[in-house]
């Protein structure tokens, strides 16, 4: 069957746009912990952490040129750290930005 000009195939699609690469950093004052993976949420869940967080901390995301960062407390780092539903609703929140 012939296809409508400027139509592709999702086959198509798919080998034209590989899965976008995300890279997930967690600074902390002296350290920088990072993880690279196809998802935002993969990317967190293998990042690895100090067991204690004794200042604040930036979690930062970037897809290519664009960045987007989230400043946290200790308290807050410790959670989302021990939590794995707070992983999720943080990695909800970054990907925000790369819509």
């Amino acid at each position: 069957m012939p296809t409508h000009k400027g139509k592709t195939s999702p086959k198509a699609n798919l080998k034209d746009n590989p899965s976008p690469k995300f890279k997930v950093s967690l600074k902390l004052p002296g350290k920088t912990y990072s993880q690279t993976a196809s998802t935002i949420l993969e990317a967190l869940n293998g990042v690895e952490t100090p067991v204690f967080f004794k200042s604040k901390g930036i979690v930062e995301a970037e897809q290519g040129k664009i960045k987007s960062e989230v400043w946290m407390y200790p308290a807050a780092l410790r959670k989302l750290f021990a939590n794995p539903m707070s992983k999720v609703i943080l990695a909800k929140r970054l990907s925000l930005s790369f819509k």
